[in-house]
């Protein structure tokens, strides 16, 4: 499912520095066409793309990125510079994410090292209000420190393929009904090849 996860991380990416959901919002329900009308953006070949967990997965979505001429850095205590290096990712510290990152991706499993390691302290200490894209494990976030860093500024949007509950009560999700985060089933995975790749493993 690599390929299909890479893909995804991507189109949220996209959807969400495009502001792609607050456009319809102002279209669909406001009746606005305005270019403007859902403020300012920049061209992600001026941004950093900050990659946590650099497996597979991580370095897939790095090459697409690259495409688009972001600087890509990434955290992974488990690679070296020199394994990062060959998919075009620097590899730099907890710290240096939090500083220089526009957009952070999480591509890491769970482990008893790093349940909510995106929690209050990680959001408060972020320097450039970056979009958070959780394609790891719904654990890995303190939902609770998530809406806060959002209804602070703190991110400027998120996109969440995972949730804290694999059976979210989506009536009652506070996550839900904002222009600036677009939630997926945890279905990054998903696609008629993956399956049958799935099924042939």
């Amino acid at each position: 499912c690599t390929e299909d996860v890479a893909d995804h991380t991507l189109a949220l990416l996209l959807s969400l520095n495009r502001k792609l959901k607050a456009y319809t919002k102002q279209i669909e329900q406001n009746h606005v066409w305005r270019y403007k009308s859902v403020g300012s953006m920049h061209r992600l070949s001026t941004q950093t793309l900050g990659i946590i967990g650099c497996g597979k997965i991580g370095c897939t979505v790095a090459k697409r990125a690259q495409v688009f001429g972001m600087e890509i850095i990434g955290y992974d205590p488990y690679k070296t510079e020199a394994e990062l290096k060959q998919f075009g990712i620097k590899k730099v510290d907890w710290s240096e994410i939090q500083l220089r990152a526009d957009i952070i991706s999480n591509h890491v499993a769970t482990t008893s090292e790093n349940k909510a390691i995106f929690n209050h302290e990680f959001f408060e200490n972020l320097e450039k209000s970056p979009l958070f894209l959780n394609l790891g494990r719904g654990e890995n976030v303190e939902e609770a420190a998530l809406l806060q860093a959002l209804d602070k500024g703190w991110i400027r949007g998120a996109g969440l393929d995972v949730l804290f509950s694999e059976k979210p009560d989506l009536k009652n999700e506070p996550l839900l009904y904002r222009e600036n985060v677009i939630i997926t089933p945890h279905a990054s995975f998903y696609s008629e090849e993956s399956l049958q790749s799935l099924q042939l493993q």
